[in-house]
């Protein structure tokens, strides 16, 4: 959690405090710690929530095998964050997203070799989330994946239809996770 102090110090320079192992810092923009600002004990407001606890494996797994749609995040080749939402398939330990052999996401993950996706899910007050990170890899797209994504999502029918469909200008990102983040709340 960071938050803006205006003018915090005698200099007047742009300050953020932070937390850092329990404690709150402030430092500058550039990241120097701001003077004459001692690290203080930081409370949690019981008002800030909590992740409570990681996933299981078999948690994450049964969250990723469910209907919901994510988000695709992949790095542009002028920088910052191009981010779309997906739907996926997610079998074993790769996750595979039918997408546009000219669309953005499929460029810049073929570029750096890199892609993230998040996927969430909110019950009450019960939040899970997952995030993936990894290397990518592309292949042609089948009949029988656009099916099977258009089936996990949709009815039979539309599933039918959308398969009978063109796919020239499809294919089948496929993100192979090296780094997991799975919590909830």
């Amino acid at each position: 959690m960071a938050m803006f102090l205006d003018g915090f110090d005698t200099w007047r320079t742009a300050c953020w405090a932070r937390v850092s192992r329990g404690s709150l810092v402030v430092t500058t923009e550039i990241g120097r710690k701001c003077a004459g600002t001692p690290s203080v004990p930081f409370r949690r407001p019981a008002s800030l929530p909590r992740m409570e606890r990681r996933l299981r494996e078999s948690e994450r797994d049964e969250l990723l095998k469910e209907p919901l749609t994510a988000v695709l995040a992949t790095e542009r080749k002028a920088g910052g964050v191009h981010a779309a939402p997906v739907w996926y398939l997610y079998r074993g330990a790769e996750f595979r997203v039918i997408t546009g052999r000219s669309s953005v996401k499929l460029k810049n993950a073929l570029r750096t070799g890199r892609a993230t996706l998040c996927v969430q899910r909110s019950r009450g007050n019960v939040l899970r989330y997952v995030t993936a990170e990894g290397a990518v890899r592309v292949e042609p797209c089948r009949i029988e994946e656009r099916r099977e994504l258009w089936a996990h999502y949709t009815d039979e029918a539309k599933a039918e239809a959308m398969a009978a469909g063109d796919l020239s200008g499809l294919c089948v990102l496929i993100l192979v996770p090296q780094r997991w983040t799975a919590r909830s709340e």
